[in-house]
């Protein structure tokens, strides 16, 4: 058995980390548009440094539809990586060190187009180089989410369903490709 940690380490270890990651503008966007997205603070996932913050700015209009203010909200995480970060720098702050330590799961959220898949196919490229191939025991899931419709994206974007099995553990399966066409007609 490991030493015990103290339990203030043990909960900070286990607690779920929220990492937000800035796309740039697109060009279209630039052109039309201001960036309304500042990011602030560090992006040291698990260490005790500063708080980090995505801070949206909305441009408004007063009552007497002349006057123009702006209101700042900030949205607080544990590490906030402006658009010029890489995938890598990404990867090394989030998955660094968990995946030395057991499993680690990342769940990327947004609207179409904000970069989900983007981050996530880097993730997985840096994955195959980093797993050390001749030992220990990996397994490594991607899987898009979309309404009812679940999709692998280390299979060709395959259709697959979730099941559990017998141990509790939740699974994708891959469809047949008959069966996903059928599904994805109707």
């Amino acid at each position: 058995c490991p030493a015990p940690i103290p339990i203030r380490e043990a909960c900070m270890r286990a607690r779920p980390r929220v990492v937000v990651r800035k796309r740039p503008l697109f060009e279209h966007e630039a052109a039309q548009d201001f960036d309304v997205l500042s990011c602030q603070g560090g992006t040291d996932v698990w260490g005790e440094g500063d708080a980090a913050a995505l801070w949206v700015t909305r441009a408004m209009l007063a009552a007497d539809h002349r006057t123009m203010y702006c209101e700042h909200h900030g949205f607080y995480a544990d590490a906030v990586f402006g658009e010029a970060a890489s995938t890598a720098e990404v990867y090394n702050a989030v998955l660094g060190g968990p995946l030395q330590h057991g499993s680690t799961t990342v769940l990327c959220f947004g609207q179409t187009g904000s970069g989900k898949t983007f981050t996530l196919a880097g993730i997985i490229d840096i994955l195959r180089e980093a797993l050390p191939s001749g030992g220990g025991r990996w397994r490594v899931s991607a899987l898009e989410v979309a309404g009812n419709a679940v999709t692998d994206l280390l299979h060709a974007s395959a259709r697959c369903v979730l099941r559990d099995d017998a141990g509790r553990c939740t699974r994708a399966v891959l469809l047949p490709a008959s069966s996903a066409e059928a599904d994805a007609a109707g």
